[in-house]
């Protein structure tokens, strides 16, 4: 009964082991806190990608017989057929927020030339991109 009066008698914050003089968040962060924070990423992270990896487990798996399997065949051409137009609206999207002067078409020809006619990782492309941007802002200020 002792127990069920001091139960009774706690607020919320020493329920949750919280005391109110503690003002700097760092002490508030320390020990069990840290821990269920650094946890409860850890299952927010799998809890995202676990969709994703287990549709690709599963296509994995089967893949031989998804190949061969003449309706997902005819299926997949549209389906690529589809993703075209949406990576083009994506893209005009974007023109407006990524080009807002006319030497950036300039930097956007020379990434889709890159793209089309050489055999470089996409990342380069990014990364060179970038530097022809941090060149433009250099000289112009």
């Amino acid at each position: 009964m002792k127990n069920l009066s001091l139960l009774l008698r706690l607020d919320r914050y020493e329920l949750l082991g919280i005391n109110r003089r503690m003002h700097d968040p760092a002490r508030r962060l320390s020990g069990k806190w840290l821990l269920a924070l650094i946890v409860l990423a850890a299952i927010a992270a799998v809890g995202v990608a676990a969709p994703s990896v287990a549709v690709l487990s599963v296509v994995t798996v089967f893949y031989e017989q998804f190949r061969r399997n003449i309706y997902i065949a005819r299926a997949m051409v549209g389906v690529r057929a589809a993703v075209v137009p949406i990576i083009l609206s994506a893209a005009a999207g974007l023109r407006s927020i990524a080009i807002q002067e006319k030497v950036q078409y300039g930097i956007v020809l020379g990434g889709f030339l890159i793209c089309l006619f050489l055999p470089i990782n996409n990342i380069l492309v990014v990364l060179l991109g970038a530097a022809a941007g941090l060149m433009l802002r250099g000289v112009r200020g």
